[in-house]
């Protein structure tokens, strides 16, 4: 600490703070304010000596080999087939005979790619006006909440602020590094909007998982999907249509009902998708609600609303360049009950015939409902004790089971446990999950994130008891 200390009076460029996690305080190092500051405005000369991989605007090289795909470019770091691996991997993948593979990563890498120029233009006078929509990070970090008048003097108006302080700290430090992020996303989609066409280099994960190299691609944030559509579109046609708007649904958030339902849906709803994709600044439902849903992503939805708005005007002749997504359900699950045959699991999982989806999740979040029900009947109750002879007032389970009712129990609470689950992941696991999920992101009671932690509710084990 003396160290440390004469860091702090001689050098100007740090300063120690304390981070709570749960019930623990602990001190940790950070630079001072001025000095992030200069840091953020260092950003782009920087990312000028490191630069990330780049999209191609000429078909990258073949793989053939291991390490012969990709770039042409030999002043650009040679990618590898597989990204990271020990180096045994690599010598029993050059003797390896697998064509379909490198058909595959391929097919994959000849696919052509546009930027979306009119969403990026709402994007950036969004991000330059600093107007949150859906999970794009404010250039500026969230304020600090005001100083109580009596934080000298007032021992729980000091705890109380010193609490919130740090919430705010935790969020504004994990949203930098994501800043950084979309403003390479951005500077990307700024400088590649000039080209008709361009491509993604590919390679593999060590699961042998296929995912472009290129920071902007179709597996990133909403944000960065938003900013994609294919270089060649195709006409909708008599069918093609229903696809965009089931597609539109499902962006929106109805996706658990039929494809008829969710088709009937956009047509109800036809004429906020015109004015939205009429004047996205003054109709701003895109990142709110529509129909009774909260819109679930809301920056490719905007992208999606210009493209019906083109489907209205030329019928079924129109020529369509956004990606219709058709995305799994809990994979994980999907796979576990393929290989073992368990029809129950896979029917729950859409691996079954069905003319309306199922949803896992919800299935889970019942289950929990009731696990939670009953904490609430049958719990223990708040009591005073005496610890190291200091009387300290300690909430029973009911009264938690009381703040997760109100809080809300529902699939998107559950989710991350479910899916996690079929990775390995435990009690300690999930606990993490919805420390982050809800407890932080809503501001819960403070010591519900601390009992939580501890794995005493229902709510920490959402997937084992709905899926025996």
């Amino acid at each position: 600490m003396k160290l440390i200390a004469l860091c702090q009076s001689s050098l100007g460029l740090v300063q120690v703070v304390d981070i709570r996690k749960g019930s623990r305080t602990t001190k940790m190092l950070t630079a001072l304010p001025e000095i992030l500051q200069w840091m953020k405005e260092r950003t782009d000369f920087l990312g000028g000596l490191r630069p990330v991989y780049e999209p191609m605007v000429v078909r990258p090289k073949n793989w053939t080999t291991p390490y012969d795909g990709g770039y042409l470019s030999s002043d650009i770091k040679p990618l590898r087939l597989v990204k990271r691996g020990a180096r045994a991997c690599f010598g029993t993948l050059e003797k390896a005979d697998m064509p379909v593979v490198y058909e595959a990563v391929n097919a994959i890498r000849n696919t052509a790619w546009q930027i979306n120029t009119w969403v990026l233009e709402v994007m950036q006078t969004f991000r330059d006006n600093r107007i949150q929509a859906g999970e794009m990070p404010l250039k500026d970090g969230i304020p600090l909440p005001e100083k109580p008048f009596d934080i000298e003097t007032n021992p729980q108006a000091q705890l109380k602020y010193r609490r919130e302080a740090n919430e705010v700290y935790l969020i504004n430090t994990a949203n930098r590094s994501k800043r950084a992020h979309f403003e390479i996303i951005l500077d990307i989609a700024r400088r590649y909007a000039q080209y008709k066409k361009f491509y993604q280099p590919h390679q593999l994960d060590f699961r042998g998982r296929v995912y472009a190299v290129s920071p902007l691609s179709c597996q990133g944030s909403d944000t960065t999907k938003a900013l994609l559509r294919f270089a060649n579109g195709k006409p909708l046609e008599s069918e093609g249509w229903k696809w965009l708007a089931v597609h539109g649904a499902g962006l929106i958030g109805n996706d658990k009902v039929s494809f008829e339902d969710r088709v009937n849906f956009i047509l109800d709803n036809e004429d906020v998708i015109l004015a939205i994709a009429e004047n996205p600044y003054d109709n701003r439902q895109w990142f709110s609600e529509i129909g009774g849903y909260e819109v679930d992503k809301p920056w490719q939805f905007l992208a999606w609303c210009k493209d019906w708005e083109g489907f209205v005007k030329y019928s079924e002749a129109y020529v369509s360049k956004i990606p219709v997504a058709f995305d799994g359900s809990c994979s994980g699950l999907q796979h576990y009950s393929a290989m073992l045959k368990d029809e129950k699991v896979g029917a729950t999982v859409n691996l079954l015939p069905g003319d309306k989806p199922s949803d896992v999740y919800a299935m889970v979040a019942e289950e929990v409902l009731k696990a939670v029900n009953h904490d609430l009947e049958n719990g223990t109750v708040d009591e005073l004790k005496l610890v190291d002879n200091e009387p300290k007032f300690e909430e029973g389970t009911r009264t938690f089971a009381r703040q997760w009712l109100e809080f809300g129990i529902n699939r998107k609470v559950t989710k991350r446990a479910v899916m996690t689950l079929c990775y390995g992941s435990k009690q300690l696991g999930f606990a993490g999950q919805l420390i982050e999920d809800c407890v932080r992101k809503t501001r819960m009671n403070e010591e519900l994130l601390s009992f939580t932690c501890s794995g005493k509710p229902a709510i920490t084990l959402p997937g084992k008891s709905a899926l025996q």
